[in-house]
């Protein structure tokens, strides 16, 4: 039986967007039931969209359920706590207190580390490619608008593949001052410490494997700091020697200058 992954949004704007058949059928995916309420997509692991509809408790399991709220209490919690002058992500990005700074992020994801930034006052656009993905942050961003939260002044979506906008945007050196990447990371053999929710993102994403040409494409840039997130002893994306880098307990952020 084939394994299902569910993924939830709470506003219903983005369950409309997603219900557009069209969209689905220009990037193959194929919508084969359709329920008159909902709030869960659910997906194969092939990516096949086989149905969208509203909670079914006997359906659900708790552990293969992917949600993002931006609002959420653990999201709150988190925020609440960042020291600005010692979060590694900060440090990588030189975050300066009064100095907002524009990231874009060409590998958004669950939009954590965009939000983390976003949180200490960077203006972040967020590049995602996945569909599943994309409505999910659209949600998320659109849950803050209603609610009036700051953040939203300070997240953009662009709903693109990130090597293609950095190729297109030959001024793209005047719109940003760090370019951010967050490749999936390679597999570990201890799955079982990777959090769920970045479980279900890997089997719905695959590998990146075009992230040393995103880098590569990155650095053709004039954009003067450009940071990637890795493990803490995974090899040098591209095999290319950063300028330094910044360690946490488990992660580095790799930086390179120009």
């Amino acid at each position: 039986m084939q394994e299902l992954y569910y993924f939830y949004t709470s506003n219903m704007d983005a369950y409309d967007f997603a219900l557009t058949t069209d969209y689905f059928e220009n990037i193959n995916l194929e919508v084969v039931d359709i329920k008159p309420v909902a709030n869960y997509f659910c997906i194969s692991k092939e990516d096949k969209l086989i149905w969208i509809g509203g909670k079914d408790e006997n359906n659900i399991k708790k552990n293969k359920v992917l949600s993002l709220d931006f609002l959420s209490a653990k999201a709150l919690w988190r925020y609440a706590r960042i020291n600005k002058a010692q979060e590694p992500i900060l440090r990588a990005i030189a975050w300066k207190a009064q100095q907002p700074l524009k990231v874009l992020d060409v590998s958004a994801g669950l939009g954590r580390d965009s939000a983390m930034m976003a949180c200490a006052g960077a203006l972040v656009d967020m590049c995602e490619r996945n569909v599943i993905l994309q409505i999910l942050l659209a949600a998320a961003l659109t849950d803050l608008k209603k609610n009036n939260d700051p953040l939203i002044k300070h997240l953009n979506l662009l709903k693109t593949d990130a090597i293609t906008y950095l190729e297109d945007n030959v001024l793209i050196a005047t719109k940003y001052d760090v370019i951010y990447i967050d490749p999936m990371f390679p597999y570990r053999q201890k799955s079982a410490l990777v959090k769920q929710d970045l479980r279900i993102v890997r089997d719905l994403v695959g590998d990146d494997l075009d992230a040393d040409q995103l880098l590569i494409c990155a650095l053709a840039t004039d954009i003067k700091r450009i940071v990637v997130k890795r493990p803490i002893n995974a090899p040098n994306l591209a095999q290319l020697k950063p300028q330094h880098s910044i360690f946490s307990t488990t992660m580095r952020f790799d930086v390179y200058l120009r």
